[in-house]
């Protein structure tokens, strides 16, 4: 059972309001000159790994770097063209959507105001802007972290609604979780050092918010859903019942 957390506050005018906002300056200048500059070697890189085929990406692990990304970046190519803007395009629209995201995500731990400022500062990070306008997998690990978190929060919230177990944990949010959980796993090598910063954010919300104790029948054995999520979460006593 979860206590002495703050339940979120129902979505406002004000909230779609400054999300438009938001959202439509975010977009104007990860737009802006999109395919203006030509590809550079890391982005070429990733046109030449996506045109391999589908085999190759998938199962023989020519990359380090695992194959969503590539995957997308094919069939952009193959629907759509292969000049710059083309390739570029799914990491802005990937940059772009991690801002509502995180809008919600704060929204849900705090007021409008603190969801507007920031999502603001992600508007206008120097980092995500150059990554939503780089043909590299960035933006989408950004995207993948901030679903992740976002499931993470919605979990902690609501936990004492539902009663424990596996079913529980996916009808609570645990869903969001494993989505951007999922999705690093097949576009990031990254993708257990994510669920572990997950869970140490997570457990600071909880040390500040005060005590918070989660079932431990979640953990138990086959039921979870990931062995990472199991030694991240046990290594934080005060999450455990």
């Amino acid at each position: 059972m979860i206590s002495a957390v703050r339940l979120p506050q129902p979505l406002n005018s004000r909230d779609a309001v400054w999300l438009m906002i938001i959202v439509a300056a975010s977009s104007l200048i990860r737009f802006y000159h999109l395919g203006h500059a030509s590809l550079w070697l890391d982005e070429a890189f990733s046109v030449k790994i996506a045109n391999l085929p589908l085999s190759t990406l998938w199962i023989s692990a020519y990359d380090p770097t695992p194959p969503l990304h590539y995957t997308v970046i094919r069939f952009v190519m193959r629907v759509l063209g292969d000049s710059e803007f083309w390739l570029r395009l799914p990491s802005a629209l990937c940059g772009i959507l991690t801002i509502p995201v995180i809008y919600l995500a704060v929204r849900r731990l705090a007021d409008t105001g603190a969801a507007v400022v920031a999502a603001s500062v992600l508007a206008l990070s120097f980092y995500n802007i150059g990554y939503a306008q780089e043909a590299r997998t960035y933006a989408l690990v950004s995207f993948s972290i901030a679903v992740s978190f976002l499931g993470l929060i919605t979990l902690w919230q609501n936990w004492s609604k539902q009663s424990s177990g596996i079913q529980s944990f996916m009808r609570l949010g645990g869903q969001l979780v494993l989505t951007g959980a999922a999705r690093s796993a097949i576009q990031s090598q990254h993708q257990r050092l994510l669920l572990v910063r997950d869970a140490d954010i997570l457990s600071a919300l909880v040390a500040h918010a005060g005590q918070v104790q989660i079932p431990a029948t979640v953990l138990d054995g086959p039921q979870c859903p990931d062995p990472c999520l199991v030694a991240a979460l046990g290594d934080f006593n005060p999450l455990l019942s």
